[in-house]
């Protein structure tokens, strides 16, 4: 299979007008020198492309380099031969990078995105927790909460883990997700049908859980934070 370039894969990233609060790269940078480092967690057999993709939109939303960590050796592999991969993406697996060297790791990373192809394996959601476990408070560092991560049936489950928030905290579930999230922590909500339900119930369940945000995503996504919603 011939390898093609990253952007013959993703679609073109969003017009640098449109996207203002992203400062533009000196043109005297090199990679790593801006400073936004990002760390993605998750991939397990057969989901690697998941993280692979998340790895390498953080790129092009402008992060100066990513770190894809996963359990295994060989999904590493995996993510290490995927197409998606660029140079500015490190892939660790948890022998190289496991959750006890994470705080030092981590001060050289302004975020961290778990979940993208993490799957519901307790083995898998258990190591993922530890990972959100061992990442250090910081005001300025979100924790990002996708997919995966999002699922229930843990003791705990990796969101509980990170409750009550320690860094900015933010969910981006689907509906199915959204669902799953307002039945476990607003039991007594009443059933919904319109866009004007759905906004009220994410105002809910981040004030529920404190959260920093919550993007429910759908045909028209509904963002929602402490000060605004969109």
């Amino acid at each position: 299979m011939p390898v093609l370039p990253l952007c013959n894969l993703l679609p073109p990233p969003f017009p640098l007008s449109q996207l203002n609060f992203i400062p533009e790269h000196d043109p005297s940078s090199y990679k790593g020198s801006s400073g936004c480092r990002f760390l993605t967690v998750g991939a397990s057999p057969p989901y690697f492309g998941a993280l692979a993709y998340a790895s390498a939109a953080t790129l092009q939303a402008g992060a100066d380099m990513t770190t894809a960590l996963t359990l295994e050796d060989a999904v590493a592999d995996n993510l290490r031969n995927c197409p998606l991969t660029s140079a500015e993406t490190m892939v660790y697996s948890s022998n190289l990078l496991p959750p006890p060297d994470i705080p030092n790791f981590s001060n050289s990373i302004s975020g961290t995105l778990i979940g993208p192809g993490l799957s519901r394996a307790p083995s898998s959601q258990s190591w993922a927790c530890t990972v959100a476990s061992s990442l250090p408070p910081s005001p300025s560092k979100c924790v990002v909460l996708d997919a995966d991560a999002l699922w229930p049936s843990s003791s705990p489950s990796i969101l509980e883990t990170l409750l009550p928030p320690r860094s900015p905290l933010i969910l981006t579930p689907n509906i199915v997700e959204f669902n799953r999230l307002v039945s476990t922590h607003l039991p007594d909500s009443s059933n919904y049908e319109s866009e004007s339900d759905k906004a009220q119930l994410c105002k809910l369940l981040r004030a529920k859980l404190n959260v920093h945000g919550i993007i429910l995503k759908g045909p028209t996504d509904i963002i929602t934070t402490e000060h605004c919603q969109l």
